[in-house]
Order: structure tokens, then sequence, then C-alpha cells
């Protein structure tokens, strides 16, 4: 078993203020617009700037926002007197794969500075916290029933089927629910591919390098990369972990998740008929020698910025294949599909040349907006 990641992948939190009332007439100028033109504003606070999305969210949160694949999605309520916790914060996974959740807590705090001034020690509270595994492995299969868990906690089975509808391949499975406790050990491979979230490679193999280890391939690593995951909810750490701030995360988080590990096991089938006496699987016995040990976090800030580009560069890539695309259907539209291929490049240029040079300013405009969605690019 070769480690190719190990951190953590989840964090959300709330914190007891409200943001400014100048700032929250600015957010709801964004959010109309937002809703008029189903498209994402880009607005600066206090020089924190984040995407205002067209809806909030649950729990009174009028409005919606983030700061990019390396910062934050943020939610906030209308400053009100009747509800002091009006800011809440879920930390994407890319930052805390490159700097870890401490880095991250300090710079949530430097964004609440910014919108709605200095916070107390007890003014916040964890609301979520999923720490993650990635284990490159050989002839690992997984079956849902080596898990060994108490009887109330349900369990949820993903399989890839066959063209005959005959279940094949477990690719995942989760035991027990969110905002309580839950597990999850999947294809993280697979997961990458079908959500597209390739930086995973640079991160895997940024994390090998620096053990001077060689990287993997994408294409030679089929069904060798499995994701184990603790994730405690917001039940589970308030009222059976005591864990409601920071300082409590700090000191107790390690503990409770620990507690996961051991209550929700995966066990080596023998013949014993009690599946509760069955041995732990030695995959999981690493992942509890791991937890219990240390909440370990393979970082790398110094790759922020190579991130940074391969995002761009991946976005560039997709509209290429985009503008692609659309000559094709253009050509075919004006019918002019079997001319020869440098004509065919000519004209989708000079009539794209046409078209700008016809309307400068919506050109400008567009330029404008199409910045605004790259900011964090």
């Amino acid at each position: 078993m070769e480690i190719l990641h190990q951190g953590f992948d989840g964090f959300d939190i709330s914190f007891k203020t409200q943001i400014r009332p100048h700032f929250a007439a600015i957010l709801e100028e964004a959010r109309d617009k937002a809703i008029a033109t189903r498209t994402e504003q880009l607005v600066t606070l206090n020089n924190i700037s984040m995407h205002v999305s067209e809806s909030g969210a649950k729990g009174g949160y009028r409005y919606a926002c983030n700061t990019g694949p390396l910062g934050s999605n943020w939610f906030f309520k209308k400053p009100t007197p009747r509800d002091d916790w009006g800011i809440r914060a879920s930390v994407r996974s890319l930052p805390l794969a490159l700097s870890g959740v401490y880095s991250a807590y300090e710079d949530l705090l430097k964004v609440v500075g910014a919108l709605a001034g200095e916070l107390e020690a007890d003014c916040v509270s964890i609301g979520r916290v999923d720490y993650a595994i990635d284990y490159l492995l050989d002839d690992f299969h997984l079956s849902p029933d080596q898990f060994v868990m108490h009887s109330r906690l349900t369990r949820t089975v993903d399989r890839t089927f066959s063209e005959v509808g005959r279940s094949g391949r477990v690719h995942s499975i989760r035991i027990g629910k969110m905002p309580g406790q839950q597990v999850a050990l999947y294809d993280k491979r697979a997961d990458v591919f079908a959500k597209s979230k390739h930086v995973w490679w640079e991160i895997w193999n940024g994390n090998l390098a620096a053990r001077g280890l060689p990287p993997i391939s994408r294409n030679h690593t089929r069904n060798r990369i499995w994701r184990v995951e603790i994730r405690a909810g917001k039940e589970f750490l308030k009222e059976r972990k005591g864990i409601r701030n920071w300082s409590d995360f700090k000191t107790h988080c390690g503990t409770a998740l620990a507690d996961i590990a051991d209550a929700i096991r995966y066990v080596t089938p023998t013949e014993d008929t009690n599946r509760a006496r069955w041995p732990t699987h030695p995959l999981w016995l690493d992942v509890q020698e791991r937890i219990r040990k240390d909440l370990t976090e393979m970082t790398s800030p110094d790759r922020i910025d190579y991130v940074r580009e391969f995002l761009r560069e991946e976005r560039i890539a997709t509209l290429d294949q985009q503008m692609v695309g659309y000559a094709a259907h253009q050509l075919v539209a004006l019918g002019v599909e079997d001319t020869d291929l440098t004509d065919q490049s000519r004209l989708i240029a000079e009539r794209l040349a046409k078209q700008i040079e016809a309307r400068p300013d919506k050109f400008h405009d567009k330029l404008i907006k199409a910045s605004d969605r790259c900011r964090f690019l």
C-alpha cells in the first residue's frame, strides 16, 4: 500500500457575526443581477473578491458566494438582530490538499475580519470535518459484506452495471449518514474521471515527488486508487463529542475521527459465523493507525501557483475544444465543409474578425464578463 495523499478534505464552519450592512447591499444588487443574467457576478468587498450566485442556501443564508477553486464557498445572511450566526464557510478540497486545514482557518478569519470585523475566540462553530487517505492498491476488490458496524447505521452501495444488467464491480460504499458520522470507501480514480477533477494527478504526483518516488500515470492505475474518508457532521461533533469551537477541534478532532474508524470497520472474512469477530482488514488497520497516531496532512503550499496554472491550462483546453466544435458547426451551416482545410480555417477567422470589428463595444463587454468569470484563475 502506497499513500498518495492524506489530509482534511472538507471543513465547514459558522461564525457568530454579521457582514456589514453596506456589504449586504452590494451582495443584494449582485444577486439580483445574477438572477437576471443567470450568471455569477463578481464583487469585491474590502479587497475580498468573490462570485455571487443567483440563489442562497438552507438555514436562512440569502447570499451564496465563492472565492474560486482554491478558495471556499461562503454563505451570508442579511444582518438582523434576531440571528447572530450570520456567516458560514465551507473550505474546498484543493486548498485543504495544498495548504492544510490550519492555513485554511487563518484565511477564513481574514475574510471574516474584512467583512464583519474581528471575532472573539468562542464565536465559531465547527459544522463538518472530512478526513481522507488515498491509497495506491494492487488487486483490491471492495466488498459490501466486509463492513462491520452498528445495526442502526445505514449502508449505501454503488455498483458498475454490465450491459446485460448483472451487477458488476462495487466502486463505492458509504456507511452512516450526515450530519452524524459516516465512512466512505470508494474508487477515487473513477471519481476523478467522472467529475473531471484531473488536478488530483498533480497533487498525488507532487506528494510522491516529495518522498523521492516516481510519478503515477492516469493510464496505468486502473482500479488501483482507493480513498477512505472519515466524515464527522455537526450532530456527531457537538452532541456526542462536545467539539464546538476551534480550540475543541484542535484538541479532540483526532480522537473523534479515530472513534468513527473503530466503530465502523472493514474486515477480512473467516469461517466464523459472527462477522463482528472477523479480523480487521490490513487496509483498515493502517487507516486506524494513521488517524489514531496523528492527523497528518500532506501539503504542498509551494505548488499553489503550479496548480492554478494547471487549472488555467485546463480551462483553455476546454475552450479550444468548444471553439473547434462551433467552427465545424458553422462550416456545415454555411455549406462549405467540403472546402480545403486551410480555406475553412481562414473563413472562420475572417468571419470572427468581422464580428468583433463590427461591434467592438459589445466585444469589450464580453471581455469584461469573461475576465470576471476567470478572476480566480
